[in-house]
């Protein structure tokens, strides 16, 4: 449940349609939805933002940025639907677990290790920021756009990790996951494992 009172379905008829809609995308209403039920037009216009910044990047790109952001947030119920995602566009549950623990072993290149250790930064404390981090990301190739957009993705992690959900929600969003995830694999790749972020586990079997 969320911290704050939250209205019902029958508050105005934004409010209906929007948890309408994300019970028929998630299979249940998450409470992030419930919190901004009670203003309906504040979530579209942050799905119109949050579009418009996934939009200039990779998908992997974007769920690696906000998984990093989300950890150092230590935001469990973000991280487990980042994980997801992750989950879905080919990691595995090791791989997954190996970006989450930052081992060696994670499934990631040098460019995305520093992408999401700038994340991670921007995400605790964006002023402490250097010029330094900024040209570190240049040598891997990011150019000051790709940066920019790293760097709203991280932003708005922090902003939408603002507290309003939680731990009840947490593994019904893994589990609704998961299942969706198992639904969209053709049969006989079904996945296995778990995915282990700090104090939570979210099983994909």
């Amino acid at each position: 449940m969320a911290f704050i009172h939250t209205p019902n379905a029958s508050a105005s008829e934004k409010t209906t349609s929007m948890y309408a809609s994300a019970e028929a995308n998630y299979g249940y209403l998450p409470n992030m939805y419930r919190a901004f039920g009670h203003r309906p037009e504040v979530m579209e216009s942050w799905a119109a933002l949050l579009s418009s910044i996934r939009g200039h990047m990779s998908l992997r790109r974007y769920e690696l940025v906000t998984l990093a952001a989300a950890k150092e947030l230590k935001s469990s119920y973000c991280m487990l639907a980042h994980g997801s995602v992750l989950l879905r566009e080919g990691f595995t549950s090791d791989g997954l677990t190996a970006v989450v623990n930052e081992t060696d072993k994670a499934p990631i290149d040098a460019g995305e290790r520093a992408i999401m250790a700038f994340a991670a930064k921007v995400a605790r404390d964006a002023t402490s920021v250097t010029q330094q981090d900024i040209d570190g990301l240049k040598k891997h190739g990011l150019s000051d756009a790709e940066i920019f957009d790293v760097t709203a993705a991280a932003a708005a992690e922090n902003a939408g990790c603002a507290g309003c959900c939680t731990r009840p929600c947490l593994y019904r969003a893994a589990r609704a996951e998961c299942a969706k995830d198992a639904q969209r694999r053709p049969r006989g790749r079904a996945a296995s494992g778990a995915v282990t972020v700090p104090g939570y586990t979210a099983m994909t079997r």
